[in-house]
């Protein structure tokens, strides 16, 4: 069987569809102009299109993963009977704060009463 045109690179595929008689024409035209074989112009025309679908497809696979696995205090807490729930780190961190608006005394320091 003979072969026609240029023998394909190593790693590439053939393949055939129909396009608009512009847009062979487009293509064509394109190719003589850069010395490429109308697939390959193809190709390099198509494939800025492709890269910006593939990060868009990861973009949109990103968005629909969790940035990250929920801290201990957002899990739903375990359910034990018999045992007492503990108070959670924060209220415990809380007590050991200094009240700043808290009850002060009437009398202004100094004044001695």
């Amino acid at each position: 069987m003979a072969m026609r045109g240029r023998p394909k690179a190593p790693g590439m595929v053939q393949i055939c569809f129909r396009v608009p008689n512009d847009v062979a024409d487009f293509i064509r035209e394109m190719s003589t102009l850069n010395d490429r074989q109308p697939g390959a112009e193809l190709a390099r025309m198509l494939r800025p299109l492709m890269e910006v679908e593939r990060k868009r497809r990861a973009w949109e696979q990103q968005q629909r993963t969790p940035i990250r696995p929920p801290d201990a205090s957002e899990a739903p807490p375990a359910k034990r009977a018999g045992k007492k729930q503990k108070f959670p780190a924060m209220a415990q961190e809380q007590s050991l704060e200094p009240d700043l608006f808290g009850a002060a005394p009437a009398d202004p320091p100094g004044s001695g009463g």
